[in-house]
């Protein structure tokens, strides 16, 4: 693809008109697909799109449901949902204002913004409706909710807030993007059911006990469970000791993988034809090894063929890369005058003669960022090694996927 048709807004629109081209391209007994990096970045965006709004929807019907069971009431249900869908709204809004891409880990955010808003606007609720019973009109009740709960909501919102805040001092820029947004988000979310919450409740529509009663099963099942900790509060911590002691051990077990086919629908045509390829060639992703030699040598010169003829053998070596393609692949069959007689710009995709410097590349399968690391350390170990026997020479490890494998450790570290 030519420089930025690999990216919004134009990935969307290059890979549509090469899919309907090789679509118009294929006969019977013939199939064609369409894979690599621009296109698998864009089918797993779309399919982020619709994950998104299918979740948030169930995510807003869910609270819905949940509200209606809780509050025993139309009008109850209503104040309780909008505010929080509207503090959603509000975190989508804010980032874009901010100019934040969505990806997975930002697709989150309205629904997390959703989750809090719906627990602070319940809160909200039953509160008010204590001070009807006792004879408060709607207004007061209105004002007595947001200076006693929501004192309370706000500083848990507050905490929430500086706890996803930290994350700006990751080193990935994703988490950081995440984490300003989910911040936002959490006070977005309170600052809407605070101001809109005891709005609504304390309209005609909505005032005095047409809020609804409480739901009685609720209040005594809470009772029971509060009964029931205090009566053997002992062996409960116990027992919570004990477990977060094994959940600890178990977590720090955990380790980080990650591979492209899981951000894709599993019916996906980039994901068949991701598998195809995987199997058949090796892999879509790519790794690459730069050399650098001194000065005093030229890229026709046999020593360079004889070190990128190691690197081959490295890489053939390894677990998941192979099929290397150099410079050493092109003229290994040609004569020694013949090579030297090539013009660098008939290789120029492989080599930069002004630059001294040459790519290996290869092809890696998507088998999960866990094993490419392990794949790509003892490659690098390797390379270091070549270095220390040829003084001058420089082997650098590189490629979106080596750079990936590395990002998914990082991450787990932040």
């Amino acid at each position: 693809m030519v420089a930025g048709a690999d990216r919004p807004p134009r990935l969307g629109p290059a890979v549509a008109s090469l899919e309907r081209l090789l679509q118009q391209s294929e006969t019977d007994g013939l199939e064609i697909q369409l894979t690599g990096l621009p296109a698998l970045r864009y089918q797993a965006a779309a399919a982020l799109r619709r994950d998104m709004l299918l979740f948030n929807s169930l995510g807003l019907l869910l609270a819905v449901v949940l509200s209606a069971g809780i509050a025993r009431s139309i009008r109850s249900t209503l104040v309780a949902c909008v505010p929080p869908a509207v503090g959603a709204v509000w975190a989508m809004g804010l980032l874009g204002l901010c100019g934040a891409p969505i990806n997975i880990l930002t697709s989150v955010v309205p629904s997390l913004a959703l989750v809090v808003g719906t627990c602070d606007s319940i809160h909200f609720i039953e509160d008010m409706r204590r001070s009807v019973r006792r004879g408060l009109d709607p207004l007061a009740a209105s004002t007595g909710a947001v200076r006693r709960v929501g004192t309370a909501c706000g500083l848990t919102s507050l905490v929430t807030a500086i706890g996803f805040a930290s994350l700006a001092a990751a080193r990935i820029e994703a988490v950081r993007t995440f984490g300003i947004a989910a911040a936002a988000g959490a006070i977005a979310s309170f600052a809407a059911v605070t101001l809109l919450t005891p709005l609504l409740a304390s309209t005609r529509f909505c005032q005095g006990l047409k809020l609804g009663r409480s739901w009685r099963l609720a209040s005594r099942a809470a009772g029971t469970l509060a009964a029931f900790s205090i009566r053997h509060a002992r062996p409960i911590a116990a027992a919570g000791l004990v477990g977060t002691l094994l959940l600890t051990l178990l977590g720090l077990g955990v380790d980080a993988d990650n591979r492209v086919i899981d951000a894709l629908p599993r019916r996906a045509e980039a994901a068949r034809a991701l598998r195809a390829v995987d199997a058949e060639f090796g892999g879509v992703m790519g790794v690459d090894v730069v050399v650098q030699w001194p000065a005093s040598t030229d890229w026709r010169d046999e020593t360079v063929l004889a070190r990128l003829q190691e690197i081959h053998g490295i890489i053939e070596a390894s677990d998941a890369a192979s099929r290397p393609l150099s410079l050493a692949s092109v003229v290994s069959g040609m004569p020694s005058r013949a090579r030297q007689r090539l013009p660098a710009t008939a290789v120029e995709e492989l080599v930069d003669a002004d630059a001294r410097m040459a790519i290996v590349r290869s092809r890696v399968s998507d088998a999960g960022s866990r094993q490419l690391e392990t794949v790509y350390r003892g490659i690098e170990e390797q390379l270091n090694q070549l270095a220390v026997a040829h003084p001058g020479w420089q082997f650098d490890l590189a490629g979106m996927s080596v750079v990936s494998a590395r990002n998914i450790r990082q991450l787990v570290r932040d």
